[in-house]
């Protein structure tokens, strides 16, 4: 949407709306509840519309709102990094193959022919090796199999625990990341509760993150879900920071060493999870332990 642009009436441009999903709500203190509907679907890169429209059942009928708002954001996309791989790459390449080539003509006896031939085509060989790999950023580049940090979690007032306290002496640790009033917590706690009932390894905790999460959404989903297992607080981001996941509702699974073997957005199956604990346990393809 252009930045002078106020609004768009044309429905093929609504990228996501609230029908068909839940309405959650979330107390934000001071006797002040906020409505949340959370969405699936990936936004496109650029500015968008967060539009609100509210009817009352004492309004005017005829109106198509009662109350309406509009809150303006930008989406950006993934960061090119501040220096191009490819480019750097090759040049120092070209650069070192030169600087040899170089000081092997001027040296007595000098290089054979051959040697320099046969080095050049190794430099030309490795060129796309420098296109293949991600720009050189400032960013952290988290894979698949990120090693998680042993964060830190609030787990009531003045209490906090760790990632390895509540493994404990499990194999696995299965972590369901939760927004404030998400609607996959409570998927997400169904399959948990399956994946306990087939095994016996394994320590489940549900963690809500976000910006601005506070512990009275921890106390409205331990109500909400009335689970078996801890519901905590990620009171730093330092689990976010270091999840493959990112700030976005997800499962998570994680070996004794505290990597990642398994993870889905924003939920997923119990026999999935299983299917990559039983990896774990084996030393199978899932498993990152030596």
């Amino acid at each position: 949407m252009d930045d002078d642009v106020k609004t768009n009436r044309d429905r093929d441009m609504v990228m996501e709306s609230s029908i068909g999903r839940i309405r959650m709500e979330r107390s934000l203190g001071s006797n002040e509840t906020a409505w949340i509907w959370t969405g699936k679907e990936v936004l496109q890169k650029g500015t968008s519309n967060l539009e609100v429209c509210v009817k009352t059942s004492s309004g005017n009928p005829n109106a198509d709102c009662h109350a309406f708002g509009i809150i303006r954001f930008e989406v950006e996309g993934e960061s090119d990094g501040f220096a191009s791989s490819g480019l750097w790459l090759s040049l120092t390449t070209i650069a070192c193959f030169l600087g040899f080539a170089f000081k092997g003509f001027n040296a007595d006896p000098p290089i054979p022919l051959p040697i320099l031939i046969a080095l050049l085509i190794m430099a030309l060989l490795m060129l796309p090796v420098g296109f293949s790999v991600s720009n050189l950023n400032t960013e952290a580049q988290l894979n698949d199999n990120a090693r998680l940090i042993d964060a830190e979690l609030k787990s009531s007032g003045a209490e906090f625990t760790t990632l390895s306290e509540l493994m404990g002496d499990a194999n696995v640790l299965a972590i369901g990341a939760i927004a404030p009033g998400s609607e996959s917590a409570q998927d997400q706690a169904n399959e948990l509760e399956l994946l306990l009932g087939q095994r016996e390894d394994v320590a489940v905790v549900q963690i809500v993150i976000g910006n601005g999460s506070m512990m009275s959404d921890v106390d409205a989903y331990r109500s909400s879900i009335n689970s078996s297992w801890p519901i905590v607080l990620d009171y730093n981001q330092e689990f976010v920071s270091t999840s493959p996941t990112g700030n976005a509702d997800s499962l998570v699974l994680v070996d004794s060493s505290m990597h990642v073997t398994w993870s889905q957005s924003p939920t997923g199956g119990a026999k999935a999870m299983n299917d990559a604990s039983v990896g774990i346990e084996g030393g199978g393809p899932s498993s990152l332990m030596p």
